[in-house]
């Protein structure tokens, strides 16, 4: 039981890693992603593909819970590396609706 709960412990500090190595790297993030979009595909498609091999199943878990913490890694690398205004679709819309002036004379 404490071994499961060291994992997802290791498993959820790889967001505030990735964050960190996000912002700390800001100028390197714009040149590298599309590599950390293939890191961060490959990594969820190999952990598919090990979970369902015939290994001894500490190795497994261990390879998987890897893969998934570079997966994360890498997404947030590449999530980040977006304007704040360009990361969600609607965020700049909902945004500018929100500070419109003119939305509460009309």
């Amino acid at each position: 039981m404490l071994q499961i709960l060291l994992l997802i412990l290791i498993i959820i500090l790889a967001f505030p890693i990735g964050y960190l190595l996000a912002r700390a790297t800001k100028e390197e993030l714009k040149a590298g992603r599309k590599g950390f979009l293939a890191l961060y595909l490959s990594s969820i498609v190999i952990a598919i593909i090990i979970a369902f091999l015939k290994i001894n199943k500490e190795i497994k878990i261990s390879i998987i819970l890897t893969l998934i913490f570079i997966a994360i890694v890498s997404f947030m690398a590449f999530f980040l590396s977006y304007p704040e205004n360009q990361r969600f679709s609607g965020s700049s819309k909902i945004k500018n609706f929100r500070d419109d002036k003119n939305f509460m004379k009309k």
